[in-house]
């Protein structure tokens, strides 16, 4: 009778040994990109989403051309079309009360790694940033920076400059994992957003253009609408300068690169 052949107990430990040296070096790298990938669906959703609900949002105001002369007090539009989000679209509020989130830069560098960013509740007084939470909870939307008639932005058309400048309404950022927004003053939470991987900006223009903050539309500028390509430094998990900015152009970046996140 034949001898059946085995692997032998050290053998068997030895490749299991193997094996996990090899997954301990991978997995990191393999979360890492499962995170991006997760979070550039998440974005490409919810740039979709705003996309459509503006669009909604300008038929049933009955506004087509020009934000500035339906809504043309400072932080009008922007407060118009969160209170529309939160009544006619099954956004809620993230917080009942003022709150104060941090966010991170994007990279490791230890100086100037955070922002504190105050929200309050839509029907705050006062000209405030609004937190909603997308029905499901898949993103979060900041509806943040005045959006007043003496703030205006050149941006490209055709490759050049745009005459006359094109008023800024109003900045929307979308954080990609509700579980990083928290309030800086609960202590036992310390999951924050990071520029460029869970919080993206996008800006909308008083003639209804909605331009992904790093598009290469804009032109100058850093947080207020930059070109990526003109200022890669702002996304760049390695910048040297540590720019308090790294990380605000991430979204233009993300876009141009067929919506991969290479960094």
């Amino acid at each position: 009778m034949e001898k059946t052949k085995a692997f032998t107990m050290a053998e068997v430990l030895i490749t299991l040994g193997i094996i996990g040296i090899i997954a301990a070096m991978t997995l990191p790298a393999f979360y890492g990109n499962y995170k991006k990938y997760v979070n550039v669906v998440i974005l490409k959703k919810a740039y979709s989403d705003i996309q459509r609900l503006f669009l909604e949002f300008k038929v049933d105001t009955v506004c087509y051309d020009d934000l500035n002369s339906c809504f043309p007090e400072e932080g009008q539009f922007r407060d118009e079309f969160a209170k529309y989000l939160n009544t006619k679209k099954g956004f809620h509020e993230k917080f009942s009360q003022p709150t104060q989130i941090e966010v991170n830069l994007l990279g490791t560098k230890p100086v100037h790694t955070r922002w504190l960013i105050n929200y309050s509740p839509i029907n705050s007084e006062g000209n405030t940033n609004k937190l909603l939470i997308a029905p499901g909870g898949a993103y979060i939307l900041g509806f943040e920076l005045n959006g007043g008639r003496d703030n205006f932005y050149q941006l490209r058309e055709n490759g050049k400059v745009s005459t006359p400048p094109n008023y800024f309404r109003a900045s929307i950022v979308i954080y990609t994992d509700s579980n990083k927004v928290n309030d800086v003053r609960d202590n036992s939470i310390r999951k924050v957003s990071t520029i460029g991987r869970e919080r993206f900006n996008l800006f909308i223009m008083s003639d209804g253009q909605i331009i992904p903050n790093g598009s290469t539309k804009c032109k100058g500028g850093f947080y207020d609408c930059g070109d990526v390509t003109e200022s890669p430094l702002l996304c760049d998990t390695n910048n040297p300068t540590q720019n308090l900015n790294n990380g605000s152009l991430c979204f233009g970046k993300i876009i141009g690169d067929g919506w991969q996140m290479k960094y």
